[in-house]
């Protein structure tokens, strides 16, 4: 699960003491493909917009993860998700790998989703382990609000 904070807790007593330790934790940037929506979460007017995998028409790269929150700016506006393209890797069809969660259904290898109708809003995740010779083209999808 992703979260916006880190917990590290430490605990100690006076029975051994040692040099101790260093860590050091690190955060990237969720990666969405050049002229995509970035990752986020956003409130889109009336208009077209991509949602493309890192590095699309090329291969995606790996250890990544990546949520798209989208909101019609109006309550009544309707959204229209589809995609032209899908390919990510999943050895047993179990999409435990490579995936994209369109709502909360998980889609992988060949098995796009269905082009979905919502009103209001619809979240997309998709999210590829760090397997880097495991990597397929990815995925070019649509959201289109009127």
């Amino acid at each position: 699960m992703l979260s916006r904070y880190v917990y590290a807790f430490f605990q100690t007593n006076s029975e051994i003491t040692d040099k101790g330790f260093f860590c050091t934790i690190m955060s990237k940037e969720a990666l969405a493909g050049s002229g995509s929506l970035p990752c986020g979460k956003h409130n889109l007017p009336p208009g077209t917009y991509s949602l493309l995998s890192q590095n699309y028409p090329d291969n995606y790269g790996t250890n990544i993860y990546c949520k798209w929150e989208l909101v019609a700016s109006a309550p009544l506006n309707t959204a229209y998700f589809s995609c032209s393209s899908f390919d990510m890797i999943s050895w047993d069809n179990s999409c435990e790998w490579d995936w994209m969660k369109v709502d909360g259904v998980r889609h992988c290898n060949n098995n796009k989703p269905a082009p979905q109708q919502f009103t209001g809003d619809v979240t997309v995740e998709y999210s590829t382990p760090n397997l880097p010779d495991k990597t397929r083209k990815g995925f070019k999808c649509t959201v289109t609000v009127k």
